[in-house]
C-alpha cells in the first residue's frame, strides 16, 4: 500500500447500481442521447464523435470530465434494431438489450468490433442519505487471451498490465524506503494517468482526475474493472494505430513540451546531502564535481541539480557559470506564511494561497508540518514569482518540481474541489503555475521536471522517475516506468543516474550510465555515494565518456525526438508495440525504440552479460560494430558491463554532430563541429523527417534502388557536412551523379559533402 508519509485514498462506502434500465433515445445532429434510470434517477447518456478523434460517451447530467470538447461531428444514422452511427470514418453501433440495457459498439475503420460499452458495465456508486448522492463510477469490461493492455502513467512493474492491480492514486512510492524488490508487484505511482492501450487496436481514456483501483484479470481472468473514488463517466474510445491514438489523446489533453536543446545534454547534480558530504562546504564539493569532469576531458556540463546549498546560495552560480553549468534548484510545494502575508499585504486567509481544511477558513492546513500551497490560488503565483526573483537574478535555469502527492482528501481548494477530487489533479497545476513562473522568470529558457503527473501536466512540464532504489532492480523500475510514460503520453522523462538513495555498486552505476544515455533525459541524482564515474573505477569513466560523447554525437536527433514528440505525440521513448503494432511483438517488453531509428535493449538484470532481443522483420545494425544483422527473429547478443545492445533500423537516418575524424564517440568542439547524417542500408523506401526546431524540418529519403546498398535524398536542402553509412564498406559513392572521394573500413563508410548535396548513392 502506499507510503505511509503520503495521504491515502479515502474509502467510500457506496451501493452500486448498474444502468440496465434503458427508457428513451434521442438523435440529434452532432450528439445521440440515450437515458437509463438509476434508483429512480434519470442519466442522459451522450455518445458523440469529437474533432480530436475517437468516440466519446458521456454521462451529461452526473459530474463533467476534466477536459471537454464542444466541437463534435455531425452524425449520420442507418438501422433500426442496430442502429448505427457514423460521422467522417468513425463508427459506432447502439443497440437495445434484454439484459444490459443497451451496447454500444466501438468500430475500426474495417468494422470490426474494438470496444463494447453495456449498461451492465457502468456502474454508479450511490452515498448519503436515501442513497442520493452520486459518489463513484466503475467501468467493466472484457479482454481475450492474447490481449495486451498497457499505459496507466508511469508504472514500474511491467509493460503489459494483464494479471495485475493498480492504485490510481498519486502516491510518494518511496521505493527507497520500502525494501522492495522485482519480485513484488509494485502496483503504485506517483504519476498515474487512466489511460489505456490494447492491441486490439483502441485506447481508453477515462476523462476522471479522480483517483481509483484498477484490477485486469487478477480478480476475474479477462475482465477488467476500472473502479473511481468519483462519479465522473466520460469516456473517450480512439481507434487505429497507437500513435494515431496517441495524437488524439494529446490533442485533447496537451502536448509534451520541448525543453531548450541544451536540456537533452548530461546534468550531474545530487540531493541536499550530496553536496555536505563529511561536514564539507558545497563550494569545494561543486569544484570538485566539475574538475572532475574536466579531467575526464569534459568541459561542459548543460545543467547542475545542486538541492540545498549550491542552488541557494549565489555562489553556487558562479561557481557553475564559470564552466557555462546552468543551476537548477528544488521546489517543493509549500511556502512560509510570514513569507505570504508579505508579499501579499494580508493576514486575511482566504487571500492566503494555502490548502484549507473543509469547513473552516481560518487557519491553513498543515501536512507533515508543512503549509502546503494551494496551486488553483491565484495568489500562489505572486507568491512564487517573489520567492524566486533574487534565483531567477542569479541565473536560476531550471527546477526539480517535488512533492505533489500530498494533498489530504480533507483538503477544500480554492476552486471549491475537495482534495479526493483534487488529489491527482493537482498536480496539473503545480506544473502550470510553475511554468508560468519560469516562463517570466527565465525568460523560457530553463527546464521544469515534475515528479507527480497526471493527465495534462505533460502540457506544463517534463517528468522525472521519482526516487528508485540504487540499486539493479530500481534500474528494471525506471526501464518499465519510462516505456510506460512514453505510452501515456508523457515524453520528457528521465530518471536519477545510479538511483536515488544508497550507495549504488559499479555495475548498476554502469547499467544505469547506459539507460540514461538512450532515455529523453540524461540527469545524475541521489544520496549515497555520488553519482560521478570516478567513484566508479576506470571502466566506468571509460564508458561514461563514450556514452557522454554519442550522447553529443546525437543531441540534434534527440532534440528532433523531442519536437517531433511534441507535434505529432509520437512518443521518445517507444514501447514496440507503439512502433511495430502489427509484427507480433505487443508482448515485448525488455526493449524499446529511442525515436523512430534506434532500437535498444538495457540490461536491467544483475550479473548479466547477454540479452535476447527481439529484431522486428528487416535488416538491424550494430550502432557500435557496424554489423548487420537479419531481422523478424530473437537472438542472444552479448551485453558486457561497458556495451549497452543497441541497433539502427534499415533505412536510418540521423543528424549527427561530429568531429573532424568523422569518427561517433570521439571527443569533438561543438562550435566546430561537423554536421553528418548516418544512415544504414535500406530494404526499401523510407522517409525521415528530422526536425531542427518546431517550424523548420528537413526530409530525408532513403532507398536500394538502382543495385545501391543505400541512396539517400536530402529532400529538403539540408546543409549537411558529410555523410555516414554503416553496415556497408563501400565500393563507389556517387555525390549528385558524380563519383566522390569516401573512407571505407569496418563496415563503415564516410563521405564528405562539405558543399551539400541532393543525392548521395552509395554502392
Amino acid at each position: 500500500m502506499a507510503y505511509s508519509k503520503c495521504p491515502p485514498m479515502p474509502v467510500i462506502p457506496v451501493e452500486w447500481h448498474d444502468n440496465v434500465h434503458l427508457t428513451s433515445i434521442q438523435k440529434e445532429n452532432n450528439a445521440f442521447l440515450f437515458r437509463t434510470r438509476v434508483l429512480n434517477k434519470a442519466v442522459t447518456f451522450a455518445v458523440t464523435f469529437p474533432a480530436v478523434g475517437g468516440v466519446r460517451l458521456t454521462a451529461v447530467n452526473v459530474e463533467k470530465g476534466f477536459f471537454d470538447c464542444t466541437d463534435n461531428g455531425a452524425i449520420t444514422y442507418s438501422g433500426k434494431k442496430y442502429l448505427k452511427l457514423t460521422s467522417g470514418n468513425r463508427t459506432a453501433v447502439f443497440c437495445k438489450d434484454d439484459a444490459c440495457g443497451f451496447m454500444l459498439h466501438v468500430q475500426n475503420a474495417d468494422g470490426e468490433t474494438v470496444y463494447t460499452f453495456t449498461g451492465a458495465d457502468i456502474l454508479f456508486g450511490f452515498s448519503g442519505n436515501k442513497l442520493k448522492k452520486f459518489a463513484k463510477m466503475k467501468l467493466f469490461g472484457d479482454f481475450t487471451n492474447d490481449e495486451v493492455l498497457y499505459g496507466l502513467g508511469e508504472r514500474y512493474n511491467t509493460l503489459n498490465q494483464v494479471g495485475h492491480d493498480a492504485l490510481m492514486w498519486n502516491v510518494d512510492t518511496a521505493i527507497h524506503g520500502g525494501g522492495r524488490d522485482n519480485g513484488v508487484d509494485h502496483n503504485e505511482s506517483y504519476q498515474c494517468v487512466p489511460v489505456l492501450h490494447s492491441n486490439r487496436g483502441y485506447m481508453l481514456y477515462v476523462n476522471s482526475m479522480y483517483g481509483a483501483w484498477f484490477d485486469f484479470g487478477k480478480e476475474t481472468p479477462h475482465r477488467f474493472s476500472l473502479d473511481f473514488n468519483g462519479p465522473v463517466a466520460d469516456f473517450f474510445v480512439f481507434v487505429g494505430t497507437p500513435k494515431e491514438n496517441l495524437k488524439s489523446y494529446a490533442d485533447l489533453t496537451g502536448h509534451s513540451i520541448i525543453p531548450p536543446k541544451w536540456a537533452f545534454q548530461y546534468w550531474m547534480g545530487g540531493g541536499a546531502p550530496a553536496w555536505r558530504v563529511d561536514g564539507r562546504d558545497y563550494k569545494d564539493v561543486l569544484r570538485e564535481y566539475i574538475d572532475g569532469y574536466a579531467a575526464m576531458g569534459i568541459r561542459h556540463v548543460a545543467g547542475c541539480y545542486g538541492e540545498g546549498d549550491p542552488s541557494k546560495n549565489k555562489e553556487g552560480y558562479e561557481i557553475a557559470a564559470e564552466s557555462g553549468m546552468r543551476m537548477f534548484i528544488w521546489n517543493h510545494p509549500s511556502q512560509s506564511i510570514d513569507f505570504a502575508k508579505e508579499v501579499l499585504g494580508t493576514e486575511d486567509m482566504n487571500e492566503l494561497p494555502y490548502l484549507m481544511p473543509k469547513g473552516r477558513k481560518t487557519t491553513c492546513l498543515a501536512i507533515n508540518g508543512r503549509n502546503w500551497l494551494d496551486f488553483t490560488h491565484p495568489n500562489t503565483k505572486r507568491v512564487l514569482k517573489a520567492f524566486y526573483k533574487k534565483y531567477f537574478e542569479w541565473g536560476l535555469k531550471g527546477a526539480m518540481i517535488d512533492f505533489g502527492e500530498f494533498v489530504t482528501p480533507d483538503a477544500l481548494l480554492y476552486n471549491g474541489k475537495t482534495g479526493n477530487a483534487m488529489h491527482n489533479e493537482h498536480s496539473y497545476w503545480y506544473a502550470k503555475t510553475m511554468k508560468e513562473v519560469f516562463d517570466e522568470g527565465a525568460n523560457g529558457d530553463y527546464i521544469l521536471f515534475e515528479r507527480s503527473g497526471c493527465a495534462g501536466s505533460q502540457a506544463f512540464a517534463g517528468q522525472f522517475g521519482g526516487d528508485q532504489a540504487a540499486f539493479m532492480y530500481g534500474l528494471k523500475q525506471a526501464f518499465y516506468a519510462g516505456v510506460n510514460m512514453g505510452a501515456s503520453g508523457f515524453n520528457i522523462w528521465g530518471s536519477d543516474i545510479g538511483g536515488y538513495n544508497g550507495s549504488t555498486d559499479d555495475e548498476t552505476y554502469k547499467r544505469w550510465v547506459e539507460f540514461a544515455t538512450f532515455s529523453p533525459l540524461m540527469r545524475a541524482h541521489g544520496v549515497g555515494n555520488p553519482r560521478n564515474p570516478w567513484v566508479h573505477g576506470d571502466e566506468a569513466v571509460e564508458l561514461f565518456k563514450k556514452l557522454y560523447w554519442w550522447r553529443e554525437n546525437m543531441l540534434d536527433y534527440v532534440y528532433s525526438t523531442a519536437v517531433n514528440a511534441h507535434l505529432t505525440a509520437e512518443p521518445i521513448m517507444r514501447a514496440m508495440a507503439i512502433e511495430f503494432p502489427r509484427e507480433g511483438l505487443d508482448h515485448v517488453d525488455t526493449q524499446y525504440m529511442f525515436g523512430s531509428e534506434l532500437l535498444v535493449a538495457p540490461v536491467v538484470d544483475l550479473g548479466r552479460r547477454c540479452k535476447m532481443v527481439r529484431f522486428p522483420a528487416g535488416n538491424w545494425v550494430n550502432l557500435w560494430t557496424a554489423e548487420r544483422i537479419a531481422g523478424d527473429r530473437e537472438m542472444m547478443v552479448a551485453a558486457n558491463d561497458a556495451d549497452i545492445p543497441v541497433y539502427l533500423r534499415a533505412g536510418a537516418a540521423m543528424v549527427l554532430r561530429l568531429g573532424d575524424t568523422l569518427e561517433i564517440t570521439v571527443p569533438f568542439e561543438a562550435d566546430k563541429a561537423a554536421t553528418a547524417l548516418l544512415v544504414t542500408p535500406a530494404d526499401g523506401k523510407r522517409t525521415v523527417r528530422h526536425y531542427f526546431d518546431e517550424k523548420t524540418f528537413a526530409d530525408f529519403a532513403t532507398d536500394n534502388a538502382n543495385g545501391t546498398a543505400v541512396t539517400v535524398k536530402n529532400v529538403s536542402g539540408a546543409k549537411l557536412d558529410a555523410v555516414l553509412a554503416f553496415g556497408v564498406e563501400a565500393k563507389k559513392v556517387l555525390v549528385d551523379g558524380k563519383e566522390a572521394a569516401f573512407t571505407a573500413e569496418n563496415g563503415k563508410t564516410a563521405v564528405r559533402t562539405d558543399k551539400g548535396f541532393k543525392t548521395v548513392e552509395i554502392f
